[in-house]
């Protein structure tokens, strides 16, 4: 069940995407002590705008790879704990990868 955040809904598992350090303090101060790990994905543009096409049907398609490369230029600017490149990589390797940063355990 999703949950009311803010005016914002948010579904179990969603991700959040930082565009500001702003918001990563905002989250500091929610949670105090907690050891928060910023993980910036990326991956070139001809992958973005594929994958975007792959999942995007219609004509909000174009307007959401255009989102996704602006994003990708905006959180560029963001220092990041760790920046793993997903151009050329399994969601199997990438999750192991962002596992063992945070030192996840199984």
């Amino acid at each position: 069940m999703a949950q009311q955040r803010g005016c914002r809904r948010e579904e179990p598992g969603e991700h959040t995407v930082i565009e500001q350090i702003s918001q990563l303090r905002a989250f500091e101060q929610a949670v105090p002590g907690a050891a928060i790990t910023l993980a910036r994905l990326t991956a070139d543009d001809s992958t973005l705008r594929q994958r975007v096409h792959r999942r995007e049907i219609g004509s909000a398609s174009a307007w959401h790879a255009q989102r996704s490369l602006h994003l990708a230029g905006a959180l560029a600017a963001v220092e990041s704990d760790v920046v793993i490149d997903t151009t050329t990589r399994s969601v199997q390797d990438i999750a192991s990868r962002l596992r063992a940063v945070v030192e996840w355990k199984r």
